[in-house]
């Protein structure tokens, strides 16, 4: 079933709601076999948007059931989004219907594991009492079953230590073993968000500096679960031999980035969770927007007038190339599977008729576009 959806999803086709049934199952199919696909998900939704009499209450609380499942993501709040204000009886449903959460195999343990995220995140002990009734009134085997699964033992009776990982990282691994420049994911939504200075002024709030009345505290803020929630950092910046270590800026007095990259690690439950991620889950932390994913087999035919509407009403946009390997570069100067950020857009008439020119930006600044039109061709 899911190769047929997945043709369906590539297609103008995933906007018919004759193909509408098909999907639905699929989503009891998801909740049946413990599978998630976030983009079927996300097409039923919108489909129920073009076509509110098909809504089904049953179907979008599974949905939603099965975005709380990829917590700490932000699949739920994109979910919720896509649900007009008049259909909010899937609340209810959820209420009144227990049995819907029981029959989404995995539904608890994928709430527990978020949980242990937080409490990892959060505590270095915790009552024995507290966490066994945030995991849902655990029995004492089943408790110890999960601290054994995170390491967290038992320091003394009645009180857990929650085990440090970062006690087992030396420098050395960090820096031999991670590649850097694997956050261009972060950094392209970022060079979105340059170009909308209120949206910049949203997420970096002005008046903050090293001037008078400097304490060494910066705040940020960042879209979670249907609100903006404020992060604080310290000026403490991870070096090697003095140099910054993760997002910098070209200027050497210049460390908004790298606090705000600080800020967003400390969000997402430290720098080891940026190494991989996705554009529009960064765009979606910025702004609190909706995102929209669209695939070269399956974008309008009127997709250029769409996208300079997008960058006209004031649109966040980023792609990648899907081909080739990993950051491999092609000949035309792009590389492969590396996030940019859409800058701009403009139709210009040459003698053999109008070329469209879509102008992006290369987060890490290493690499440009050498074929037609380029600095090199003119």
């Amino acid at each position: 079933m899911r190769a047929n959806v997945g043709k369906l999803l590539r297609g103008i086709d995933r906007y018919n709601p004759e193909n509408l049934a098909t999907l639905e199952r699929y989503v009891e199919t998801q909740a049946r076999e413990n599978a998630y696909d976030l983009e079927a998900n996300l097409a039923v939704l919108k489909l129920y948007q073009f076509n509110p009499a098909y809504f089904q209450t049953t179907v979008t609380a599974q949905i939603l059931l099965k975005a709380l499942t990829n917590l700490p993501h932000t699949d739920f709040t994109l979910c919720k989004c896509m649900i007009d204000q008049t259909h909010v009886s899937y609340k209810q449903n959820l209420e009144e219907n227990r049995e819907l959460i029981e029959g989404i195999t995995g539904f608890e343990d994928s709430v527990r594991k978020f949980i242990c995220h937080v409490v990892g995140i959060t505590y270095q002990n915790i009552e024995k009492m507290l966490l066994a009734e945030m995991l849902g009134d655990l029995t004492d085997s089943q408790l110890r079953a999960w601290m054994s699964k995170y390491g967290w033992t038992e320091s003394e009776p009645g009180q857990i230590f929650i085990y440090n990982q970062e006690e087992n990282i030396k420098p050395k691994n960090i820096v031999e073993k991670i590649d850097f420049e694997t956050n261009c994911w972060f950094l392209s939504a970022v060079t979105s968000l340059t170009l909308h200075k209120h949206l910049m002024d949203k997420v970096v709030p002005p008046e903050q500096g090293f001037d008078a009345g400097y304490n060494g505290k910066f705040t940020f803020r960042f879209w979670q679960y249907g609100d903006w929630q404020e992060v604080e950092v310290d000026d403490l910046l991870p070096t090697v031999d003095g140099k910054l270590l993760y997002l910098h800026s070209g200027e050497r007095n210049e460390f908004w980035s790298a606090l705000l990259e600080k800020a967003y690690a400390k969000l997402k439950g430290g720098y080891h969770n940026l190494h991989v991620g996705y554009p529009h889950e960064a765009m979606t932390d910025m702004t609190g927007g909706v995102t929209e994913i669209f695939h070269q087999e399956n974008i309008p035919a009127d997709f250029v007038r769409f996208l300079r509407q997008q960058l006209d009403r004031g649109s966040l946009v980023n792609c990648a190339s899907s081909q080739g390997g990993f950051e491999q570069l092609s000949r035309s100067g792009i590389l492969f599977q590396h996030a940019y950020a859409v800058t701009g857009m403009e139709q210009v008439q040459t003698p053999e008729g109008k070329v469209d020119l879509v102008r992006v930006r290369n987060p890490w600044g290493n690499t440009e576009w050498n074929g037609a039109w380029s600095d090199e061709h003119g």
